[in-house]
């Protein structure tokens, strides 16, 4: 918005009139509000803020035509107008629209007598912000793109361990509960019969149990201990995912 002072700029070479003044802080202070919501929320993303872009992009143009009359820059809105054009999607319609739009402007410019200087400045400006705003929507969506991709990548790890997770309970733990299982109803049906068989089936229903307890110890214990190469590895991933080189 600190290049709506452009507008101004001839008032330092020639005294405005009060009317041109007036008009000219009206215009100003008008579009001041719409240029706003028209960048309220995420920049980067389209939908209902198509239609605010519009609006405010076709102020802007209007503005630029219906101050020329009077005393002021005011091929500075076209700038606006094409700046905030280029947040169009897709990007070749934005292309097209800035083109037309700077047509009808050094079109009408033309036949209301603005000055060639100010209609070649503005376009020239207009032209190069454009092509910016343009480059830095790219950058954003590739940016957007890209930390989608890593959240998807980090849920899908997320739920890859937890699928190896309940993988290695499973092969730990139902082997042995189902040996375990077993050797229960034939230490129950031994009782009478053979005791002290009973009590060796007994003796090795403990033993399992507690391997097993110690197997499930060191499995979770494995989940949560980390080394520092381990710690490295993923740290050099997630900064490779951002262009950045880790050296260690």
């Amino acid at each position: 918005l600190i290049y709506l002072t452009f507008y101004f700029t001839p008032w330092f070479f020639q005294l405005p009139s009060l009317q041109d003044a007036l008009v000219g802080f009206a215009a100003v202070g008008s579009f001041i509000p719409l240029y706003l919501y028209a960048n309220a929320g995420d920049p980067y993303r389209n939908g209902a803020k198509t239609n605010r872009i519009v609006i405010a992009a076709s102020y802007a143009s209007i503005l630029s035509l219906a101050l020329a009359p009077f005393l002021g820059m005011s091929g500075n809105f076209h700038i606006f107008a094409v700046t905030l054009l280029a947040g169009l999607r897709p990007q070749k319609f934005a292309l097209l629209v800035m083109a037309g739009v700077s047509a009808v402007y050094l079109c009408a410019s033309w036949l209301l007598g603005v000055t060639l200087f100010e209609m070649v400045l503005s376009q020239f400006i207009a032209v190069m912000a454009g092509m910016a705003t343009l480059a830095g929507y790219n950058t954003a969506q590739r940016v957007s793109v890209r930390e989608q991709n890593l959240r998807m990548e980090a849920e899908l790890a997320a739920l890859r361990e937890r699928e190896r997770i309940a993988q290695d309970l499973h092969d730990l733990l139902g082997h042995t509960l189902t040996t375990i299982a077993v050797k229960s109803e034939l230490a129950a049906r031994l009782l009478d019969a053979d005791a002290d068989r009973a009590r060796s089936e007994i003796i090795e229903i403990r033993d399992a149990a507690r391997i097993t307890l110690k197997d499930v110890r060191a499995a979770v214990a494995g989940m949560h201990v980390t080394t520092l190469h381990q710690e490295l590895a993923r740290a050099r991933s997630a900064l490779s995912a951002a262009d950045i080189r880790l050296t260690v």
